[in-house]
């Protein structure tokens, strides 16, 4: 997942993301990484948070932004600042 992150760029956001579609609205590669945030190995949810910059770098449309600020996807800022509290408590 983490790869296919690392090479995703403006053009081929596409592949990732349908607006056309409202019900399939999502992004499947964030979805799948998202369920990985909560893992026990630190190593993992390093590569969940790359993940989650890279995608929020490269899209920029209006309907990707949109969507990524819906849920399921916005609860996962919640739980990365629970993490980063009990990190550094």
């Amino acid at each position: 997942m983490k790869l296919l992150s690392l090479n995703l760029c403006k053009e081929n956001v596409k592949y990732f993301f349908d607006p056309s579609v409202p019900k399939l609205r999502t992004f499947p590669l964030y979805y799948a990484a998202l369920r990985f945030s909560n893992h026990p190995d630190s190593l993992i949810r390093t590569s969940v948070r790359t993940i989650t910059l890279q995608i929020y770098t490269e899209c920029t449309g209006e309907e990707a932004t949109r969507t990524l600020l819906d849920l399921p996807f916005i609860q996962y800022f919640g739980n990365l600042a629970l993490q980063l509290k009990q990190l550094w408590v």
